[in-house]
């Protein structure tokens, strides 16, 4: 979380710190990817013998597209959720606020999808944009999973406004999205059912609180 620096080689003899806190951090072959790191709405590729990056992604919203969509409030862009994709494919999933934000109480939110390559070179922007998005109630991604093709599955909710919750107790209905490996949308869904983690196996994607599971194909 933002406040915690990433402990790298947590369970060998010589355990490193990064130098400085990330807001989450996974595997990706044989060195981690942490996310706002070394800063916020930054990616970077972290060699676990030193804790220091071997590259950062910094997201250029004016290059991407991306001007004018998110809030330009300092700090208001950042990577919510990683993905590793397949071993030359990394996608981060970016959060802001909306544009017209003047404040951290605007519960708006918008997203986009960055993939990535193993040299931390950008391969696409995909901007999700669904009208759920633009409740007034922390829409969330709360699951994201990814198949052994490197197809990658995403689940947003509504929050619930449950006081102390921080915007993370998931509500309904949720909206799922499956993209390409190369970041590009297969096919979106709306459903009835309480957000949360997302799985994916043999072709069948299993939602954290739903009654029953999906084809990865559609869920429609």
């Amino acid at each position: 979380w933002p406040s915690e620096q990433p402990l790298l080689n947590a369970s060998g003899p010589t355990p490193v710190a990064g130098f400085t806190s990330s807001r989450r951090c996974l595997g990706w072959d044989d060195r981690p990817v942490c996310s706002d790191f070394p800063y916020a709405g930054a990616v970077s590729r972290i060699q676990p013998a030193s804790g220091d990056p071997v590259w950062t992604f910094a997201l250029d919203l004016e290059a991407t597209g991306l001007d004018g969509y998110f809030s330009e409030i300092d700090g208001f862009v950042f990577v919510t959720r990683l993905s590793t994709l397949s071993s030359d494919r990394l996608l981060a999933l970016y959060e802001s606020y909306h544009p017209d934000a003047r404040g951290n109480d605007d519960d708006r939110r918008r997203y986009a999808v960055v993939v990535l390559d193993a040299q931390g070179k950008l391969v696409r922007v995909t901007r999700i944009e669904d009208p759920l998005l633009e409740r007034a109630d922390h829409p969330h991604p709360f699951g994201v999973a990814a198949d052994a093709q490197g197809n990658v599955y995403l689940c947003f909710s509504p929050s619930q406004g449950i006081p102390g919750s921080n915007g993370v107790m998931a509500g309904r209905p949720s909206l799922f999205i499956g993209l390409s490996r190369n970041g590009q949308e297969r096919w979106r869904a709306h459903h009835d059912f309480i957000g949360g983690e997302l799985a994916v196996a043999e072709g069948v994607l299993y939602p954290e609180r739903a009654e029953q599971a999906f084809s990865k194909r559609e869920t429609s």
